[in-house]
């Protein structure tokens, strides 16, 4: 399980936007994350084809896999990059130290 800062930077870095964290009870380790997601959409109006930006409500799971809001769909194409950001975490975190 990783902390709520983790899965903020995650977040971020996709340009996915936060709605809520829920944590464990006994600590401060994320159980589930809320949120929506900014999806191109084609429509026709007065028959020209345009791309509005509509947005999409998901969750992310404790490692970061995302699912459809309301049911168990997985939807892989929208997972956080976790890993990513904790390497990337801790090659700053050695740079500092040189």
């Amino acid at each position: 399980m990783y902390t709520a800062e983790v899965f903020e930077k995650a977040m971020n870095s996709c340009g996915y936007i936060l709605d809520r964290i829920i944590h464990t009870k006994d600590s401060r380790n994320v159980l589930k994350v809320e949120g929506r997601i900014n999806i191109p959409k084609r429509i026709t109006i007065s028959g020209e084809r345009k791309i509005i930006i509509c947005q999409k409500k998901f969750r992310w799971d404790d490692a970061g896999r995302c699912f459809s809001f309301r049911s168990h769909i997985r939807k892989r194409n929208f997972d956080l990059p976790i890993n990513t950001i904790l390497e990337y975490q801790k090659q700053r975190e050695i740079e500092s130290q040189m």
